[in-house]
């Protein structure tokens, strides 16, 4: 096999020599004659001429999961005022549908309004908690069956936290320390 190896290269050597000089050097490349108006052809000019495909290939678009149409959502507004009606500035309301335990924080502006905007949830039963530090105003609101929207609660009223004061003591009568 090995002694034919130089034939066979030789012989594709003058094979293509052979092409070469029968162009010209050039590469010939057919040009279709001109078709005058009244002419009409029925066979394509170019049949085993493959014309690659210009559009790219449709691909089905999937969007990222959490991504797709917008789920509902509730609107909670408010306004936190004390007793004697003044608004309540810089409270912390928490607002969570009633089966988690994921709140949603919001705080009271200068008017004492807040607005707090979470994923609806057929459940239906938030909690509103306001909690301020210890023996200031507090509350604790069911909202029962919301539907997605606006739910606007008005005016809610922080009671007064109580204090309590005095010594505790153990069953037999003697203080416990740094009880609380």
């Amino acid at each position: 096999m090995r002694r034919f190896l130089p034939v066979l290269a030789g012989l594709a050597l003058l094979l293509v020599l052979w092409c070469v000089t029968r162009s010209n050097g050039t590469v010939d490349t057919a040009t279709p004659a001109p078709v005058s108006s009244q002419e009409t052809t029925t066979e394509p000019a170019l049949q085993d001429v493959q014309t690659p495909d210009l559009d790219p290939p449709q691909r089905e678009v999937v969007a990222p999961a959490g991504k797709g149409p917008e789920a509902p959502t509730i609107t909670v507004l408010g306004r936190l005022v004390s007793e004697t009606g003044d608004p309540l500035a810089g409270l912390t309301a928490n607002l969570g549908e009633g089966s988690t335990e994921q709140f949603h924080v919001c705080a009271s502006s200068d008017e004492g309004r807040f607005e707090c905007v979470l994923p609806w949830s057929e459940n239906g039963r938030y909690m509103l908690s306001v909690l301020a530090t210890p023996r200031t105003q507090s509350l604790r609101q069911i909202i029962p069956d919301p539907q997605p929207g606006i739910v606007d609660l008005g005016d809610l009223i922080c009671r007064q936290g109580s204090s309590i004061s005095g010594r505790v003591l153990d069953l037999s009568g003697n203080p416990i320390f740094l009880a609380k």
